[in-house]
């Protein structure tokens, strides 16, 4: 038992390390912190490995079904993580789709009416500037 519940506490704490850096990366991502971004990635690998670990631990141990306050505690906090991650892939998503859109509009590839109501009619057709010849 003495096994089964240090096992959980470094699965518990090694979430709970897991969700702050979920939380650090969502400011990075707010605040365009590409350094920071990478430090945390790195740090997220080695908990990643950390918690396969220790699941692989926990197999060989046969501690498979976690009930009680730690069950409770492991799952709260499994599902605070994954809800991290969804709203920080979410952020990312967001950029490169306004990110996407800018180029396309830098690039006459805009396909929506533009300030005179005059969309472009297709890709190949471009802004005049391109098309001009001189």
């Amino acid at each position: 038992m003495e096994k089964k519940n240090g096992v959980l506490e470094k699965k518990l704490s090694g979430l709970e390390t897991l969700k702050n850096l979920l939380e650090e990366e969502k400011n990075c991502l707010i605040n365009s912190d590409m350094e920071g971004l990478r430090r945390l990635s790195r740090e997220k690998e080695k908990v990643l490995k950390r918690l396969y670990g220790l699941e692989m631990e926990s197999q060989k141990a046969g501690i498979d079904d976690v009930t009680g306050e730690l069950g409770s505690k492991l799952d709260t906090l499994k599902l605070e993580i994954r809800l991290r991650a969804e709203e920080n892939q979410r952020f990312v998503n967001e950029m490169l789709e306004f990110i996407g859109g800018l180029i396309d509009v830098i690039t006459g590839k805009d396909h929506s009416p533009s300030f005179y109501g005059k969309g472009v009619k297709d890709a190949d057709s471009g802004p005049l500037i391109y098309r001009t010849q001189v």
